[in-house]
């Protein structure tokens, strides 16, 4: 099948979440994926 979405995880995307144990989180579906400042690094959720 054909990619939906692709995104490449190099810096300089959201360093908090590094071996940290926080999630990175996306903050908008309708933006672009690969945009970095739609991203954040959130405390993960527990079973979700």
């Amino acid at each position: 099948g054909a990619n939906f979405r692709e995104t490449g995880y190099n810096d300089p995307w959201p360093t908090t979440p590094d071996g940290t144990g926080q999630a990175l989180d996306r903050i908008t579906d309708t933006n672009y994926g690969n945009d970095v400042a739609n991203w954040q690094a959130l405390a993960p959720s527990p079973g979700s």
